[in-house]
């Protein structure tokens, strides 16, 4: 289990990593495809080509068990962007196998303030079944206000089992249109 390794020689930067840190970790193991994992072992040029297909083997599951690990304890959700008025973000547990969509149910909820605008699965505008998922940014208040120029948006995956992909808004106006300034990924509540 990933909870048990001990490093061969101390390094204090194992010693001191935090759920925050091991989960940064496995976003990054669930980019590793397959062949990128084939490639780093033909570099070392085994003589075996077996040897050479064993250790692959090896490689490719202890990445899945670390992904079933930290990308069950901290959001998954990464590659954030915005797409036209929506807030997009890529679940790294579906796209590495370790997470089946069709069991993930995704919420959104809007801030201003520190006040709610909206939650749940109304402010989500699709979720497209591969894994990506967005919300609608929020609306113009009404007509004589404009959308609020700073706004927050919890994305939650597995009904706050890990926590939310805290995501910080900020609209510059018809210019330059809202920006991403900001992530957090915040501990379960």
């Amino acid at each position: 289990m990933p909870d048990d390794w001990q490093p061969g020689y101390p390094n204090p930067a194992f010693g001191r990593a935090d759920e925050r840190d091991q989960a940064w970790m496995a976003r990054i193991l669930a980019r590793l495809s397959r062949p990128a994992l084939e490639a780093i072992v033909a570099s070392a040029e085994l003589r075996s080509p077996t040897t050479a297909r064993g250790l692959v083997e090896v490689l490719e599951g202890r990445k899945s068990k670390l992904l079933q690990r930290y990308l069950s304890v901290v959001s998954p959700l990464s590659d954030v962007r915005i797409e036209g008025l929506q807030l997009c973000a890529r679940d790294l547990g579906v796209d590495a196998g370790v997470a089946d969509v069709r069991s993930r149910r995704y919420e959104a909820t809007a801030f201003v303030d520190d006040t709610a605008l909206a939650h749940g699965r109304g402010l989500l505008t699709y979720d497209r079944h591969d894994g990506v998922v967005c919300a609608q940014l929020p609306p113009d208040t009404d007509a004589t206000r404009a959308r609020p120029a700073y706004v927050v948006i919890d994305l939650d995956v597995a009904r706050g089992q890990t926590g939310p992909l805290r995501v910080h808004l900020y609209d510059f106006g018809a210019s330059a249109g809202v920006r991403l300034v900001g992530i957090e990924r915040p501990d379960p509540s």
